[in-house]
C-alpha cells in the first residue's frame, strides 16, 4: 500500500499561532514561563516533520478540522486590581458562598467570608511584590453545550497545573448555568518566585492547545486552531464594542466610533474623493486565507493519490471543508459593504417618497 506523504511543515504553518515577542514581567532577571506539555504533535523542521508520527498527527488534525469538531475557548476576562476587586471576583464566581470554589491544592472553599479573605491575601501579596497594582488575573475555559462539565473541569485543572505548578496560587469554579459548561480560573498575579503573571496572546494560544489536548485525552473531541486555519478572517467582537452596537441599535447611544469611521470612509468613496482602502490586517488576513486554501488543497490532492482508502476518504472531507470556507472578509469590510449599498440606494428611496416629478408631467 502506498500512503500519501503530507507536507507537515506547510500545514503546521497554517495551524501555528502567530508568534509575538514576549514581554517578560518581574524585573531584568525574570524569564518566561515554560508551559509544560503545550507543544503540538508533528510539524517543525528536520527529520521530525518526516516521521510517521508527524504524518499521523497531521491526518488526525485535518480530520478534526474537516469534521468541524468544537473549538475550545480560553480567554482572559479581567485583571483584578488591588483594593477589593479580587475578593469581589472570588465571591462572584463562588456565587457568594452558594457554590464551592476549588483551590490549587484541591481544597474546597464554600463560604463568602473565606473567598473574600483569600482575595485580601492576594491583595497583600501583590502590594508586597514591588507595589503591583494587579492582584489576580481571571480566565474562562469553555466548551459547547453537551460537553460533560466534569471533563471540562478536569481538563482545566490539568492545564492550570501544567502552566503554574507551584509558582502561582489559583482557584477554580465550574459554572453550568449558561448551557455552555465553563470554568472560571482565577490566578494570583504575584508569583511565589517574585514574578508577575501577565498573560499575552501567545500564552493563551498555548493554553488553548493544552486544553484541547487534555479534553481529547478524556474522550471529548476538541481542537484549538487560529482563525486562519478555519478560513476565517473575522475576529470576535470586543465585548465593549458589542455592547456599544447593541445600545446604538436600541437608540441609546450614537454609532460607535469604529463604525462611524467606516461610514465616513464609504461616504468619501461615493463622493469620489477617495477609494475604500484595506487595512494592513485585512491584507494579511486575505493572504492567510489564500495560503490556507492552497495548503489544504495540496494536502487533499496528495491524499487522493494514496492507495489507502482512509486517505482517499479524508481527501474528500478536506475538499468539502475547503469548499465551505467563509468569504474572505472582516467585520469592517462587511460594514463598509452594507453602508455602501444603503447609501447608493438612498437617492432612489428618496425619489420614491417624493413621488413623480410634477415638472415632467406638465
Amino acid at each position: 500500500m502506498t500512503f500519501a506523504t503530507l507536507d507537515v511543515a506547510e500545514l503546521d504553518g497554517v495551524w501555528s499561532w502567530p508568534k509575538r515577542a514576549r514581554r517578560v514581567q518581574g524585573g531584568p532577571d525574570a524569564v518566561p514561563y515554560a508551559l509544560g506539555g503545550a507543544g503540538r504533535s508533528g510539524g517543525g523542521s528536520g527529520s521530525a516533520g518526516r516521521m510517521p508520527g508527524a504524518q499521523l498527527a497531521a491526518r488526525a488534525r485535518l480530520d478534526r478540522l474537516a469534521s468541524k469538531v468544537p473549538e475550545v475557548m480560553v480567554k482572559v476576562t479581567g485583571r483584578k486590581h488591588v483594593g477589593g476587586a479580587a475578593s469581589a471576583h472570588l465571591a462572584y464566581i463562588g456565587r457568594h458562598g452558594q457554590l464551592q470554589i476549588e483551590t490549587r491544592d484541591g481544597d474546597l472553599i464554600d463560604t463568602k467570608a473565606a473567598m473574600i479573605a483569600l482575595g485580601e491575601e492576594w491583595d497583600s501579596d501583590a502590594d508586597a511584590a514591588r507595589g503591583q497594582r494587579v492582584a489576580a488575573v481571571s480566565l474562562v475555559f469553555s466548551m459547547p453545550e453537551g460537553t460533560p462539565p466534569s471533563v471540562v473541569k478536569d481538563a482545566t485543572r490539568a492545564v492550570a497545573q501544567q502552566t503554574f505548578g507551584e509558582r502561582h496560587d489559583f482557584v477554580m469554579a465550574l459554572h453550568t448555568d449558561t448551557g455552555r459548561p465553563h470554568v472560571h480560573l482565577t490566578v494570583a498575579a504575584a508569583g511565589e518566585d517574585g514574578r508577575r503573571y501577565n498573560p499575552r496572546k501567545d500564552d493563551l494560544a498555548r493554553m488553548r492547545d493544552s486544553f484541547a489536548r487534555e479534553l481529547r485525552s478524556r474522550g471529548v473531541a476538541a481542537e484549538a486552531t487560529p482563525r486562519r486555519a478555519r478560513g476565517q478572517m473575522r475576529s470576535g467582537q470586543a465585548m465593549s464594542l458589542y455592547k456599544q452596537r447593541v445600545a446604538h441599535q436600541l437608540g441609546q447611544r450614537p454609532l460607535p466610533n469604529a463604525d462611524a469611521a467606516v461610514l465616513n470612509e464609504v461616504r468619501s468613496v461615493i463622493a469620489g474623493t477617495e477609494s475604500f482602502q484595506h487595512t494592513p490586517g485585512e491584507i494579511a488576513g486575505g493572504r492567510n486565507w489564500r495560503n490556507a486554501r492552497s495548503a489544504y488543497t495540496r494536502a487533499a490532492d496528495r491524499l487522493a493519490q494514496s492507495d489507502e482508502p482512509e486517505d482517499r476518504t479524508l481527501a474528500a472531507k478536506v475538499r468539502g471543508f475547503v469548499a465551505a470556507f467563509p468569504a474572505p472578509d472582516t467585520y469592517r469590510m462587511a460594514v463598509g459593504k452594507s453602508a455602501l449599498e444603503k447609501l447608493k440606494r438612498a437617492p432612489d428611496q428618496q425619489r420614491q417618497r417624493d413621488g413623480p416629478d410634477r415638472s415632467s408631467q406638465r
